[in-house]
């Protein structure tokens, strides 16, 4: 993806930041140098505080093929970074300041990286609705589900199935949906892979 993003952005910096074993990430830059664009890609270790990494960012790429309630989503909507993404039908926050395109599909995740990174304005807006999006997050009635549920399995009454009875529930058939996508993106007759 990164490639193809700089055949049209020149300038464009990729940064992975985190840790993960060293033979994986030595797999990865050299992946950079056989694709030539190891002066493009950054490997950054893990940092205690990544605010200004996610302050000097235009865009955050999330390639994930499985997701369920990303941290890294809702760190970079708050700073109002847009994100293109793979298509993740069952990740808890798919909503607005994403641009989702088919799993697996980098022509598409670049065209959309370069789309954010020349387009000033869409990509404002873009972060706006990140923003936005989290916002859920930080009332007053969050905070409360948040203390309700701590003090309840501290207290031991029975409050998780209380409150998991009063969330919102995906029905059968949107999981059915969800699961036949996936079995067809990993090629499987089920699921076994995640077993």
């Amino acid at each position: 993806m990164m490639k193809k993003v700089l055949e049209e952005e020149p300038n464009a910096v990729l940064q992975l930041i985190g840790s993960c074993f060293e033979d994986y990430k030595e797999e990865c830059r050299q992946l950079a140098r056989e694709l030539g664009i190891q002066n493009s890609v950054q490997f950054v270790d893990f940092q205690a505080d990544i605010e200004a990494y996610y302050r000097n960012a235009s865009v955050m790429v999330m390639t994930s093929a499985i997701e369920g309630f990303p941290m890294v989503l809702v760190e970079s909507k708050s700073y109002g970074v847009p994100t293109v993404a793979f298509e993740l039908d069952f990740c808890e926050l798919w909503q607005e300041g994403i641009t989702a395109v088919p799993k697996g599909d980098t022509d598409a995740m670049a065209r959309e990286v370069v789309r954010l990174l020349q387009n000033q304005t869409f990509r404002l807006e873009k972060g706006m609705e990140a923003r936005k999006a989290v916002e859920k997050f930080r009332t007053q009635e969050t905070i409360n589900k948040w203390v309700k549920l701590i003090t309840g399995i501290i207290d031991g009454n029975g409050v998780v199935k209380q409150m998991q009875a009063e969330e919102e529930k995906v029905t059968e058939e949107r999981a059915m949906k969800i699961y036949q996508k996936e079995l067809e993106f990993w090629g499987q007759e089920d699921l076994r892979l995640f077993d």
